[in-house]
Formats: C-alpha cells, structure tokens, sequence
C-alpha cells in the first residue's frame, strides 16, 4: 500500500479493511474508536475535566487527533449532524449523558487513561532487542513483523523476508532472530 496508495480508492475490500482497521486500532494515548462505543474506555478525571465523555465527540477526538475539537469545526459539525440523522434514522436510544459532539473537548486524551498501553515498540538500549511504548513509533504491536522490524532498523542487518532457521546452527552471523 505504501507504494499504491490509490488501491485504498479503486479496491473495495481494502477500504473496508482500511476503516475497520482504523475503527479498531487505538493508538496511545487514543482509545479506539470501537473501546469509546464498546465501553471499554474510562474517561479518568483529567480526561472528564478536558471535556472528554462518553460519547460520539470521544469517537471524533480518537479519529482525528483532536484537530477538529475544541473549537468549532465545520467538519466536526458535520459528523456529529450525520451521526444526529442516523441514531434519529434507526431509532435508537441515546444517553443524556453521552456528548455527542467535541467542541467542548478541552484537549486531547489524557495519558493517565485506560487506554494509555504500551502499543508501540523502541529500541531498549541493549543493543539486542526492542521494548514497548508508549510513545508512538514507526513498529506497532498490531502489525505483525513489526518487533523484528524494529530490532532490523537498529540492530541489522536483517533479512525481513527470510524465514526463520530451524537451529542456530543454519543461521547466518547477520540474521536478525526477532520474531
């Protein structure tokens, strides 16, 4: 995809895969948009404070970075009118105390809340392997190869396309073991 960024537009399937991959992927200290509507993320007091609850404005917050919230923002305002119109369109129930819009988000997502997991990885300062993060970085744990990937960047030389020796014994000096 790196080098045909345009299949995302042309192929179906990798669109939907995309969007759920997006829908379903938090990325610290963001919750997935799927945790908010699932209720598995707990807004903590700094989050609660900042204006982040429950609701379709976390959902926007965690899809955008917060680069529409806080202020008014034409985009923003238009997902939460199309949300509006669905939930009115389905009939479906809404909480008083979900906040269906962001505009009132002081900020970002805290990084005391429960979805502040180490999801990335970094070199650990070893000289052999890699560690989690929190912080992100170019190797996620949701991308599979990604932990030997990052091992390759700072450790290599590596052949990320080999597949793994049977035994110490065949495998080169050079060869990367992170799985």
């Amino acid at each position: 995809m790196l080098e045909n960024p345009g299949r995302v537009a042309s192929e179906g399937w990798l669109a939907f895969a995309s969007a759920l991959w997006i829908y379903m992927t938090p990325v610290s200290p963001k919750p997935s948009m799927h945790d908010i509507v699932a209720g598995f993320w707990s807004p903590v007091l700094a989050d609660s404070s900042n204006g982040l609850t429950f609701g379709f404005g976390a959902t926007i917050n965690a899809f955008t970075g917060g680069e529409e919230c806080g202020t008014w923002n034409q985009k923003a305002k238009w997902r939460t009118e199309y949300y509006n119109e669905l939930i009115t369109y389905f009939n479906v129930p809404i909480s008083q105390f979900d906040e269906n819009s962001c505009i009132n988000t002081k900020s970002r997502f805290s990084t005391e809340n429960t979805s502040n997991i180490a999801s990335f990885f970094e070199k650990d300062g070893t000289g052999t392997k890699c560690k989690l993060t929190t912080s992100k970085t170019n190797w996620s744990i949701y991308i599979p190869g990604d932990y030997k990937r990052c091992v390759c960047f700072y450790y290599g030389p590596c052949d990320l396309t080999a597949t793994l020796p049977t035994s110490a014994v065949e495998a080169p000096q050079s060869y990367c073991f992170a799985y």
